[in-house]
């Protein structure tokens, strides 16, 4: 911002920043090593954050003043926001604890956020999308951020298929993040079938397809022949609960679940999914 505000101004960067006294932001390598003080100590490093703080809030005044800087402006009070909180029984500055909704880690790339490839693998990047022909020739490319599913660019690849190809496109095979109710629903509206890999289940457990469920979904019956004793109505769908009692003393129980009772989930497309996977 102090680059922005110098350019603005058609002055040096070192010039503005001593005039604001802010030269340690422009003179050093880097501004951890400008300071001398106690890391250890919690006080003195939220005695430095503090300063860091006063230095933003001047340098944004500086840019508003000259009229400029306004994305610089905004990645500062979005990291600012992002990764700080004020504690409220000392009135200090803090580093937040936890990762902030769509928490934006770079300001090299601002677009880039946290994802995770499964439940114990993260990353931080971007989400790409990718429609291959049968022949192997790559005819769309998307990217999206990690929190954006695959289902919502279905429509959009079978599209640009078909644009580049200029042929008409029935089948669509997709790997199990294609699986999802939005992107089946956006292959049926393309007029396409869209096959996929299906979730797996913890090996060695009853999956949802060896449970037995009526038609609206209200009936569910364990693979052990037992009704569930209450049901549910979670958003759309269903959710049936068998006791701890009845699933503590079965004899399947070792191959159904490690929790007191067994529980499970009935969408409204729980039997289309079944015959997806078979």
């Amino acid at each position: 911002m102090l680059g922005r505000i110098a350019e603005e101004q058609e002055r040096a960067i070192g010039e503005v920043a001593e005039e604001a006294g802010l030269a340690r932001h422009v003179s050093a390598p880097s501004i951890k090593g400008s300071v001398e003080m106690d890391w250890s100590s919690e006080d003195e490093r939220r005695a430095f954050l503090a300063s860091l703080l006063a230095d933003c809030a001047a340098v944004s005044a500086l840019a508003k003043e000259a009229e400029c800087g306004g994305e610089e402006l905004e990645l500062i009070e979005q990291v600012i926001r992002q990764d700080v909180e004020e504690d409220p029984g000392e009135g200090t500055p803090k580093i937040r604890r936890g990762v902030a909704k769509e928490r934006m880690p770079s300001v090299i790339d601002p677009e880039m956020r946290h994802g995770h490839k499964s439940s114990g693998r993260g990353y931080t990047g971007h989400k790409a999308h990718v429609a291959v022909s049968e022949t192997g020739v790559i005819v769309d490319v998307d990217v999206t951020a990690p929190s954006q599913s695959e289902g919502s660019k279905v429509s959009e690849a079978i599209d640009a298929s078909r644009a580049v190809t200029g042929s008409e496109i029935d089948d669509v095979l997709g790997d199990c993040a294609y699986s999802t109710r939005n992107a089946q629903a956006q292959a049926e509206q393309s007029d396409v079938t869209l096959t996929t890999k299906m979730p797996g289940h913890r090996r060695g457990f009853f999956a949802p397809g060896d449970f037995t469920v009526n038609e609206d979904g209200t009936e569910a019956t364990c693979p052990a022949g037992q009704a569930s004793e209450k049901c549910v109505r979670r958003d759309d769908g269903y959710v049936h609960q068998w006791s701890g009692e009845r699933c503590g003393a079965c004899a399947l129980r070792e191959q159904c679940t490690k929790a007191a009772r067994r529980t499970l989930m009935v969408p409204p497309d729980f039997h289309e999914r079944r015959a997806r996977e078979r």
